[in-house]
């Protein structure tokens, strides 16, 4: 029986990423071509451009976040549920914070200056 799981498992974890490349591609294509109106919607509301802008930007960040937090404690931290909850949600807020500062400084006057340039006259 151990090796069957361990068999189930592998096979999990090759396949997993292919599959998840092929799903997120099928949704693309979809979109695309016009036979998915409801995700295509659901993906477009003009809702999400703010957070997009900085989803990048957050991602890049968060790792240094992380290992700055984690270079602050001075004893091994037990690990519980509850403090790694609060670690997470503490490094996404400060990552986020961070990420739209240095799109206030970098990508908005970036922005400003393209839709000067190529604005129809």
């Amino acid at each position: 029986m151990p090796h069957r799981i361990k068999l189930v498992g592998a096979f999990d974890g090759t396949v997993a990423g292919l599959a998840w490349g092929l799903a997120l591609m099928w949704i693309t294509l979809s979109c695309c071509w016009g036979y998915s109106n409801f995700i295509n919607g659901l993906l477009s509301y003009r809702g999400f451009f703010p957070l997009s802008r900085l989803a990048y930007c957050t991602y890049l960040i968060h790792p240094v976040v992380m290992m700055a937090t984690s270079f602050q404690l001075e004893a091994p931290m037990h690990l519980q549920h509850v403090i790694i909850i609060t670690a997470f949600f503490g490094n996404a807020v400060i990552s986020f914070l961070i990420a739209f500062g240095m799109s206030l400084m970098f990508e908005a006057p970036v922005i400003k200056l393209l839709k000067l340039f190529f604005q129809k006259a």
